[in-house]
């Protein structure tokens, strides 16, 4: 629609009723295998009697170190920093897109402790944990970024995706998850998919989220 560019806009649905974008459930960012949340979605974006539909979710997370800026540090990463997004092209990442994961599977809400946090498609930057991303730390794996982030990123070999029970109460948003029985699958940058065994390494998981360290794939791999 013309003039309508924002994913939280009011688009006009008839009569008073709106329905954001981001409020729009798009099939193939959902895994049936995931019970976690509804496919409707997580709850109403403006709390306005007249809008439709829900915060949308997405089961597939992207790499922050391939689409954000980790090189950029924990502060430059704040909401609506134009230095949080990344200047990676193909042909720059050193490692090789056959060896580099662009998105893996994560689970559609986690409630950690309690707590009530989801992977939103739709999700700016404002509030990390309700992004649809991973990974969100420094390059060379030594910390994870809080910014914008009630719940620290994590990196590193302690990033490997967890083998958890769905709805499990130890369940990270910061984090990938295992839907399926024994593999993740994960969308390598040069667009196959690949089922990632739960036994992979953490060293083997790390080097293989990150683009440009040079780091190798291991034997587990």
């Amino acid at each position: 629609m013309p003039g309508i560019d924002d994913f939280l806009c009011h688009e006009p649905q008839g009569g008073s009723s709106f329905w954001a974008p981001a409020a729009r459930p798009i099939k193939a960012y959902l895994c049936p295998s995931d019970g976690t949340g509804q496919d409707n979605g997580l709850w109403p974006i403006f709390g306005d009697p007249n809008e439709r539909g829900n915060w949308s979710y997405s089961n597939y997370g992207a790499n922050f170190q391939v689409f954000g800026n980790p090189a950029a540090g924990d502060v430059a990463n704040q909401a609506n920093y134009p230095n949080m997004h990344t200047s990676l092209k193909l042909n720059t990442i050193q490692d090789g897109t056959s060896n580099t994961i662009f998105f893996a599977e994560k689970f559609r809400r986690c409630s950690p402790g309690g707590a009530a946090y989801a992977s939103l498609w739709g999700h700016g930057g404002w509030n990390v944990p309700y992004m649809s991303e991973f990974a969100y730390g420094k390059p060379d794996g030594s910390a994870g970024y809080s910014a914008n982030s009630g719940i620290t990123g994590v990196v590193g070999p302690n990033s490997k995706f967890q083998v958890i029970p769905q709805n499990s109460l130890a369940c990270n948003p910061m984090m990938t998850q295992q839907i399926h029985t024994s593999i993740l699958l994960a969308g390598m940058g040069d667009g196959s998919v690949r089922g990632v065994n739960s036994g992979v390494s953490g060293p083997t998981w790390w080097a293989a989220v990150t683009p440009n360290v040079g780091d190798v794939l291991g034997s587990d791999w």
